[in-house]
């Protein structure tokens, strides 16, 4: 048995957290994060998003988020990706992501004191300056295919050690 998988055999405290992908004509919007409250992910490209709040669905995280951090309220989205990031070196970034592919929103996105929103081609994604897992799971995202996994991470937090990837 792999490490990966004593991990996800176990009930850790996971916190959830949402990222949504905006796309229009082949490009994706990403937010460059200017300001983090927990030290993770700081001056990296990533989906807009953050963590679930008590009470609050995924999607309607999506939504909260995506309206305070760049100023767009989506209107058409789907959820495809669920995934599990074990950290047991620093349990505290112990996650569960929800992902979401976004085709529809009402306004243009703004730079906020927390996200500069940043528009790239889908083939020219900064994967080198975005969270290491990005590049196992992004192109099933953009493909419209839903996924769900886990990663482990070894004592530097940006390592992949191991990791588990299924298309459901």
């Amino acid at each position: 048995m792999e490490k990966i998988d004593e991990y996800l055999d176990k009930n850790l405290n996971y916190v959830p957290a949402v990222a949504g992908f905006m796309v229009k004509d082949g490009k994706v919007l990403l937010g460059l994060r200017k300001k983090v409250s927990n030290d993770l992910g700081k001056d990296l490209y990533a989906g807009i998003g953050g963590k679930v709040e008590v009470n609050e669905s995924t999607d309607e995280c999506l939504e909260r988020e995506i309206l305070e951090e760049i100023g767009v309220k989506v209107t058409k989205y789907q959820k495809l990706g669920q995934l599990k990031y074990i950290n047991p070196h620093n349990p505290k970034w112990d996650m569960e992501g929800h992902f979401y592919l976004i085709r529809e929103w009402e306004g243009e996105p703004h730079e906020t004191d927390v996200i500069k929103p940043i528009w790239f081609d889908i083939e020219e994604i900064p994967t080198d300056n975005m969270f290491s897992d990005n590049k196992y799971w992004l192109d099933l995202l953009f493909s419209g295919k839903k996924f769900e996994g886990g990663f482990l991470f070894g004592s530097e937090k940006s390592q992949v050690e191991e990791y588990r990837l299924i298309e459901i």
